[in-house]
């Protein structure tokens, strides 16, 4: 039980970490990973209430299905240049979460993997994106512009759905699959 634990040090020795491997560690609010680390694995960070905010280290290439799902008090994520796949719920339900900054690199936003991330405003997604998960981004109601990156080919279902302040919506022309309702319930003026 893990529930008192409030900082962690990962070394660089670690490549990956395991599933829910910090389950429920409620009280972590510092937490270190080691520059060696490529995956962190299925639900490794899920319901870490505490935990402010997170700079993953340059070497991971994945984050698993609900990696931090649940993280309520996440506020700021860093990915690295590396990174190249954000699994399903990856971020689901971080209602503190204000700023992501995604680099190039990145391919894939898993189906839920920002769903109701309700303070998240700004969203500048990488030119390397090519695809954009089912209801990545539903219920983000703080966001209130998306500009599709050149290399953005899928926006899933219900993608945007719910974002109820997204107002203003630019899309690229190698964009080839929109969603049903990839943007229901939006105040889109243009």
């Amino acid at each position: 039980n893990c529930i008192a634990l409030t900082d962690v040090v990962i070394g660089n020795g670690v490549t990956e970490i395991g599933e829910w491997a910090f389950y429920k560690c409620e009280s972590l609010k510092n937490l270190t990973l080691g520059n060696n680390i490529v995956t962190i694995g299925y639900a490794a960070f899920y319901y870490c209430t505490s935990l402010e905010s997170l700079i993953i280290p340059d070497a991971v290439t994945t984050i698993e299905d609900g990696a931090f799902s649940f993280c309520t008090g996440l506020k700021t994520v860093k990915l690295p240049s590396t990174l190249k796949n954000i699994g399903e719920n990856a971020f689901y339900q971080c209602l503190s979460l204000e700023r992501v900054t995604f680099t190039e690199g990145l391919i894939t936003i898993g189906d839920n993997a920002f769903f109701d991330c309700r303070l998240l405003n700004d969203l500048k997604l990488p030119a390397s994106l090519t695809e954009i998960g089912v209801s990545a981004f539903e219920k983000c109601i703080s966001l209130t512009e998306f500009k599709a990156g050149s290399g953005l080919k899928k926006i899933g279902a219900g993608a945007f759905s719910g974002c109820t302040k997204l107002k203003k919506i630019t899309l690229n022309e190698g964009l080839i699959t929109i969603g049903q309702n990839a943007f229901y319930e939006n105040a889109v003026t243009e």
